[in-house]
């Protein structure tokens, strides 16, 4: 009997997992699956090696990092002057996908038009590895740190399966003391936490623009499901004005759990013994306690829900990534108390520009580079490295402000 009740347990501790993970738990066992869906996307031949990337990195990468396959048809269609990219995998990785794919189509459109040829024109600033041939690296974190080839955030929050060359991957360098800069610099940018005074209408939420990095790959393996990167940058809801910053490099519960049989299987240079990484509960801790500072509490016990709204490009990181990540390795590794409090709720900016400008939702960007080139500004720094997409969000979101 007790056997059986240990089993149970086990059991009913499994299902609330596999719910919090958004998967189907059936009552017949324990096993779970997630349907597979495939979708197919109408590419522009022009912006077909934009999508692709140089040497087939971009689409690699966004394979991994979305947890999707995509495959190209061979031929073009002649008739429409496309071609047909193929992707597979669970609905919320297929729709992620889709929306950088058609970050890539707009870019690779963008510089089309503008008098690019083939697989367009490189910016006059040097590119980062691997697909980044348009990112503005030297102004990003890792660019005004002095590092030009940027850094990889992978590597900064402990592992790397890409085997760096000359000190980088395509993601950019495998360096523990570039990444701590990085990150110090970036923080520095911004006005330390409590010191940028009151809010112009302190009955408004003041709003965290919030980009995570990672947990994109659900059915990924080593860790390849979990948050790595949490940059917020805080601003008054008034007057755009910059309130402070936060960064942590969160490092994968399963990289702790699991480090001797990943030492076994990849070559010691793939791990960053000096990460500044910590595990994401104490991520957590660490942000609602700089939101409090932010905000001029004495401490968490007087910051409310209302008193903050994150603002992130899409629904993903608060809806979906967050939540997911709470609940590993076992359900509540992050207390209920303590999501209800932060995650309750956010904006999307991408609602809220298609909204501002009055634009149909079949002409609205899908995504931050799409609102940037709309907007005429250049993405500044490595795209998906979470520090530069914020500071990038924020520049699209100052755009409502008045002067």
């Amino acid at each position: 009997i007790d056997e059986d009740h240990d089993r149970l347990a086990k059991l009913n501790a499994e299902i609330e997992r596999r719910k919090a993970e958004g998967q189907e738990a059936y009552s017949s066992g324990t096993s779970g699956c997630s349907v597979k869906i495939e979708e197919r996307i109408e590419v522009p031949s022009v912006a077909v090696g934009f999508v692709i990337g140089r040497g087939g990195d971009r689409i690699k990468e966004l394979s991994v990092e979305c947890g999707v396959r995509m495959n190209f048809d061979r031929e073009d269609d002649m008739a429409s002057n496309t071609r047909s990219l193929r992707i597979r995998g669970s609905e919320t990785a297929v729709l992620k996908a889709k929306q950088h794919i058609q970050e890539a189509i707009d870019e690779g459109l963008a510089i089309y038009k503008g008098g690019g040829k083939g697989k367009g024109k490189r910016d006059s600033r040097k590119g980062g590895k691997g697909g980044k041939a348009f990112d503005r690296v030297g102004d990003g974190a890792g660019g005004m740190a002095g590092f030009e080839q940027g850094i990889c955030k992978w590597f900064a929050a402990g592992f790397c399966r890409n085997r760096a060359h000359n000190g980088a991957c395509r993601n950019g360098l495998h360096s523990a003391e570039a990444a701590i800069k990085a990150e110090a610099d970036w923080v520095a940018q911004g006005p330390p936490s409590g010191t940028a005074g009151p809010l112009k209408d302190p009955s408004r939420p003041i709003l965290l623009l919030l980009d995570l990095e990672g947990g994109g790959n659900r059915d990924g393996t080593d860790g390849e499901d979990e948050i790595i990167e949490v940059p917020v940058l805080a601003m008054d809801p008034v007057t755009g004005r910059e309130m402070g910053r936060f960064h942590r490099f969160a490092r994968p519960g399963f990289w702790d759990r699991n480090l001797a049989n990943m030492r076994q299987r990849f070559p010691l240079e793939c791990f960053n013994a000096g990460t500044s990484s910590v595990p994401f509960p104490e991520v957590v801790s660490a942000l609602k306690a700089w939101i409090c500072s932010v905000l001029g509490l004495q401490g968490p016990a007087d910051l409310k829900g209302d008193s903050f709204l994150f603002v992130t490009c899409g629904n993903w990181d608060v809806k979906t990534a967050i939540p997911l990540q709470c609940h590993k390795p076992v359900p509540f590794t992050v207390d209920a108390g303590t999501q209800k409090l932060l995650f309750s709720r956010w904006s999307n900016l991408k609602e809220v520009f298609r909204e501002h400008y009055r634009l149909p939702e079949d002409r609205a960007p899908t995504g931050m580079r799409g609102m940037l080139n709309r907007l005429r500004i250049p993405l500044a720094g490595q795209h998906h490295l979470g520090m530069d997409d914020v500071s990038n969000l924020a520049k699209i979101l100052t755009r409502r402000f008045p002067p």
